[in-house]
């Protein structure tokens, strides 16, 4: 696995953002996987979104709002009864 990211210098100049988004392929060569992948993530909301395979499976974080609460997620994928 490797991730290559690249940050304009002035962005951090006054902290990180508050929502990113970003795309990649995971690559497991052992295993012969490439699994290209586009996130979303807004720190604000709480909620964070990764789709795989151009959007056929899908997750959705929330994060917990204390008292228990420890967030969720949620995955939607295809199913066939084929």
């Amino acid at each position: 696995l490797s991730i290559i990211l690249f940050v304009n210098g002035s962005l951090l100049q006054n902290g990180l953002p508050l929502r990113y988004h970003v795309s990649g392929v995971i690559q497991l060569p052992y295993a012969e996987i490439s699994e290209p992948f586009e996130s979303w993530i807004d720190v604000e909301l709480g909620f964070s979104r990764i789709d795989y395979y151009g959007g056929a499976a899908k997750t959705v974080q929330r994060k917990g709002t204390g008292d228990k609460d420890f967030g969720a997620n949620y995955k939607i994928v295809p199913i066939s009864s084929k």
